[in-house]
């Protein structure tokens, strides 16, 4: 197997929380996902980690049309 080099300087703790609830957000209900953050309201979660990607409207419209 190739020797592989990975460069993890820039990855911090805030970016693997950020993309972990940014994922759970998509399969998980908010309520879960706030109590796993530590929010103190769901609202928060909601507000920091309910963007949309333009592929998350694209599965959406996609499944409304079948």
């Amino acid at each position: 197997m190739a020797k592989r080099s990975h460069d993890f300087s820039l990855v911090r703790y805030h970016t693997t929380r950020h993309t972990t609830l940014t994922k759970a957000m998509k399969r998980y209900p908010l309520a879960m996902v706030s109590k796993l953050a530590g929010h103190a309201s769901i609202q928060i979660t909601a507000d920091r980690y309910g963007h949309l990607s333009a592929d998350d409207l694209v599965e959406m419209v996609d499944g409304l049309a079948a």
